[in-house]
């Protein structure tokens, strides 16, 4: 999804070493030696630098593939991208004028690098430490859990709800609980109306670094970092009129059969619910939100809305556990794969 209000973001790689000159960090050097004929460059073995960017992107491939990874060459693509300081479209179109042009040693071994380290199952976005969200870019790490497409209906739904979260011409403030990288708050903070204010909560304080960090990038002004765990917000009764959140809600059982990438790269206690409290330390995966849907109780204004991103098998026990509470307009959202996804509320007035 493009959005022509994204804030320009530098490439992942730019801006390394301000010393050196644009020739230094040419990605493609119109000098180099070309390999002999039939060469094969190999993604693993440097003794082959320098490389025509065409052959070693499709030895990346190969690489990738043999090692599962998803969308190998699209990943190819990116990675070498990143590493040569550019955006993918610039590097498709330098090599459709041109597809035999050499890589710069550096940068090729750059690139071997984190085509590397992605075989190894380290997930792309956080090798190049940035990934898009509702059209906006976002620097991303292991400290927070990677933003995904199916979050996005969180902010579609938020931006519906607002105009009649409102009370008045008072100023609305949104609550955003685990907020991780902040993609979430920083896009309500750059699409809601300029009498809205937000606050982003999270227990990890690297996360809120982070998420602080990427709200400065985008020019986010009206949002207040909050360290605490979101079981017991250090938040005033009735001070909210909005709240969402993306809180931990995989299972124990579900957990086991992710991916090897999230398990062993993404932070488990942005995934799984904790402390777990069922038999020998397992979980459902809907510990949190009952536990947010409890808070929004006293939280929220008469009105204001609530909206939870849940797990998919989830929704029934929790549409049940709101429609015994002060609450209407009770439904689930699907996503565009057709599963449950969001969990909304308003609080009776």
């Amino acid at each position: 999804m493009y959005n022509p209000r994204r804030a320009a973001a530098p490439p992942a790689g730019a801006g390394d070493d301000p010393r050196r000159s644009s020739a230094d960090t040419e990605p493609f050097p119109a000098d180099a030696e070309r390999f002999p004929a039939g060469t094969e460059p190999s993604p693993v073995d440097p003794e082959f630098f320098p490389a025509d960017a065409g052959r070693f992107l499709a030895a990346a491939a190969r690489c990738l593939d043999n090692a599962g990874a998803d969308s190998p060459r699209l990943t190819a693509e990116v990675l070498l991208a990143a590493a040569c300081g550019m955006d993918r479209a610039d590097l498709l179109k330098e090599l459709l004028m041109s597809p035999r042009q050499l890589l710069d040693p550096t940068l090729a071994a750059k690139a071997f690098a984190f085509i590397g380290r992605r075989a190894s199952g380290e997930p792309t976005a956080y090798i190049v430490g940035k990934k898009e969200f509702y059209g906006y870019l976002f620097t991303v790490g292991p400290e927070v859990l990677i933003p995904r497409p199916e979050s996005e209906l969180l902010v579609e739904l938020a931006s519906s709800a607002a105009p009649s979260c409102r009370h008045g011409a008072d100023k609305a403030v949104f609550a955003d609980f685990g907020t991780g990288s902040g993609c979430l708050a920083a896009v309500l903070d750059l699409e809601l109306p300029d009498n809205w204010r937000g606050v982003a909560l999270d227990i990890s304080e690297g996360a809120l670094r982070l998420a602080s960090r990427n709200c400065r990038a985008l020019g986010c002004g009206r949002i207040a970092f909050l360290r605490a765990d979101f079981n017991y917000p250090p938040l005033r009764e009735q001070s909210l009129n909005l709240l969402v959140g993306n809180p931990p809600y995989v299972s124990t059982e579900e957990y086991v059969l992710l991916p090897r990438e999230i398990r062993e790269h993404e932070p488990k206690t942005a995934l799984v619910p904790f402390p777990a409290r069922g038999p020998e330390g397992s979980t459902d995966g809907s510990e949190a939100a009952l536990s947010i849907m409890r808070r929004a109780e006293t939280l929220l204004k008469p009105g204001g809305v609530l909206l939870l991103e849940i797990g998919a098998h989830q929704g029934a026990r929790l549409l049940s556990a709101l429609r015994a509470g002060p609450w209407r307009e009770t439904r689930l959202h699907a996503d565009r794969a057709g599963r449950d996804r969001v969990l909304a509320a308003r609080l009776r007035r």
